[in-house]
């Protein structure tokens, strides 16, 4: 949810998911402009009684309103991204509908994407079925995909706002190879880690 969270338009603008994906894939785009290839993961909802949900579950009880929508171009978001994305399900939905938005954008360019979700790693450009995961956290699939990356011989570069993501990163980075980690932790703000070990 790091680019949802990091979208550079007015609330007022997104009337419906198909506004959303629209803003998510322009937001993408930018991100990865330089790139001929992108791996898109996202967190996995359906774990039953981990941690994570335990804290969301408590974080619905402190907002009250917690509706369940089931994403689709036609959907109406009438309230604020926060609260819109309040309930697991939402998240879930939202981000199987946006992973369908994301491989049906990319489908026909040079650029190969792929994206993980809950459902499993999908790409119109190549077999990564081997990427699926029944991990809860997009910090931990991030490291799955990175080393596949690294392994096929590319650079790796990850975009994450996480310093779980880091410590990782820097746990699993061979020897002979930099690692480069860029953190967003605001609209403003753009750094890189450069790490050689």
């Amino acid at each position: 949810m790091v680019l949802v969270q990091q979208l550079s338009v007015k609330q007022s603008d997104i009337k419906n998911c198909s506004d959303l994906s629209r803003e998510f894939i322009a937001t993408l785009d930018r991100k990865s402009r330089d790139y001929g290839c992108v791996h898109l993961v996202v967190d996995h909802y359906d774990v039953e009684s981990s941690l994570k949900q335990v804290t969301r579950d408590r974080r619905k009880e402190n907002t009250g309103d917690c509706r369940q929508y089931i994403c689709m171009d036609s959907t109406p978001i009438k309230t604020t991204l926060p609260a819109f994305l309040n309930h697991s399900k939402t998240k879930a939905s939202l981000t199987e509908y946006l992973s369908c938005k994301v491989l049906e954008q990319y489908k026909s360019g040079d650029k190969v994407v792929v994206v993980s979700t809950e459902t499993g790693a999908r790409s119109h450009h190549m077999t990564v079925e081997h990427l699926s995961s029944g991990q809860e956290e997009a910090d931990t699939i991030i490291i799955l995909h990175a080393l596949y990356a690294h392994r096929s011989g590319k650079t790796v570069h990850i975009l994450s706002p996480d310093t779980e993501v880091l410590i990782l990163s820097l746990r699993h980075v061979p020897d002979d190879r930099a690692l480069n980690l860029f953190r967003n932790r605001s609209k403003a703000t753009t750094g890189t880690i450069k790490t050689h070990l």
